[in-house]
């Protein structure tokens, strides 16, 4: 179990993210950290993030091995299998904050944006139409086109938000976290131009 408090848990990541925008990283010797984490890790947060390449959660927050649990799947879609290894990293192991991860440029918005239907990627994209319909409705005049940034930008904000209240609804045992105050579960879009990672629905210290 973390050591920190959620609020920590969040000063850290975004400390790591200016480090990491600055290119002032941390010196790390990854052979010590092997070493320090070869008979277990404490991580103090999770992340629900994106598949996408530009997107590793350990670099963009500039963290040591065995910080952070990662679970990553295109769009930073949830289904089954991430929602117990975020119960499980949380309710667990006692990791004090959960953030869920969009990015701008995101490939599965667009597919989702252009109505794609390829094999098993038809219902992935299908679980982003929720995000979809929701950001048409926020942005009526914003032009709804996989080849409009705004508005790809848009719909995956709209996906963290929705995500995060799913999350909530869907496993009690994190949502009860919250509500104690042992947990924190937040929102973060990264910006894959510049780096930066802007956090949104964060508790008051």
């Amino acid at each position: 179990m973390t050591l920190l408090t959620p609020q920590e848990a969040i000063r850290s990541l975004q400390a790591g993210n200016e480090r990491f925008v600055s290119g002032r990283l941390e010196a790390r010797d990854l052979g010590t950290e092997i070493r320090n984490t070869a008979s277990g890790a404490h991580p103090f947060a999770a992340v629900l993030g994106c598949i996408d390449s530009r997107v590793p959660p350990e670099l963009i927050f500039d963290q040591s091995l065995g910080a952070l649990y990662c679970a990553r799947v295109a769009g930073s879609i949830l289904d089954d299998a991430v929602l117990a290894s975020l119960e499980f990293a949380c309710c667990v192991s006692g990791a004090a904050l959960l953030v869920v991860l969009g990015h701008t440029d995101c490939g599965a918005v667009k597919g989702a944006c252009a109505g794609l239907r390829q094999g098993t990627l038809t219902k992935a994209f299908e679980q982003l139409a929720p995000a979809l319909a929701a950001a048409k409705s926020s942005c009526p005049n914003e032009p709804a086109s996989s080849t409009n940034p705004a508005f790809v930008n848009l719909v995956a904000q709209e996906h963290v938000a929705l995500t995060l209240a799913e999350i909530k609804q869907r496993c009690p045992a994190l949502a009860a976290a919250e509500e104690q105050g042992t947990l924190d579960l937040v929102g973060a879009f990264y910006d894959v131009q510049t780096g930066v990672v802007m956090f949104s629905d964060i508790a008051p210290s």
